[in-house]
Formats: C-alpha cells, sequence, structure tokens
C-alpha cells in the first residue's frame, strides 16, 4: 500500500492514472522508511505533471511533461527534489528529512499571498 495524497480533483480518468503510476514509482524508487515515509504528491495542472515532496517543502517540487514521464525522468525528478534539501536517496533519508523538519518547520508551509 502506498502513501497518496489527492490534493484536487482529476479532470480525466486518464490523469488520475498517470499520478497514480508515477505516485506508486516514487515510493517504491524512494521509499524512506516503513516508520517514516516520504510523502510524494503527484498532480497534473496545466497538461504539466507536478511532483513533490510534502514533507520538505509545500511549495516548490519539479514539473515534467506527460509524454517525457519515463522511469528516468521521475527517478530523476524525486532525486532532484531530495538532493535539493540534502536529503539521502537511500534510507536514511527519511529521518534527514526528519531532522529538516525539525530545523526549518516553516519550509513546509504554504504561504498564500495576502
Amino acid at each position: 500500500m502506498t502513501n497518496m495524497l489527492v490534493t484536487e480533483g482529476f479532470e480525466e480518468l486518464k490523469d488520475y492514472e498517470i499520478c497514480k503510476r508515477v505516485g506508486d514509482y516514487l515510493h517504491q524508487k524512494y521509499p524512506g522508511t516503513p516508520a517514516l515515509p516520504h510523502l510524494w504528491a503527484v498532480s497534473i495542472r496545466g497538461g504539466m505533471i507536478y511532483i513533490q515532496n510534502m514533507a520538505l517543502n509545500q511549495q516548490k517540487g519539479y514539473a515534467i511533461r506527460p509524454e517525457l514521464a519515463s522511469d528516468e525522468m521521475i527517478t530523476r525528478a524525486g532525486g532532484e527534489i531530495l538532493e535539493r534539501y540534502r536529503i539521502s536517496r537511500g534510507v536514511g533519508g527519511a529521518q534527514q528529512a526528519l531532522e529538516h523538519l525539525v530545523r526549518y518547520p516553516d519550509s513546509r508551509l504554504v504561504r498564500h499571498p495576502t
């Protein structure tokens, strides 16, 4: 079973299937630990696939055109997001992500314009 975050409706079943495939692949490739899994969020907006790690930052992520969403590109996106926060791609990365949240608690907050 994967941890999936659905943040908004899907215009088509195809969009859901793409997001599910990308999310499942990221959870397989970069799972974190059973006690502290990475929380990957995948959405499609404006014809682009957006990938985020919600535990690290809810504002920044990685965008991919659907026709380029190969396993290699998804791996690159997930790894880039982890590296951006100096989080290991291996099992120890989940502990590093937790330490990041403790050190920078505001990094994962969504700031809405006022």
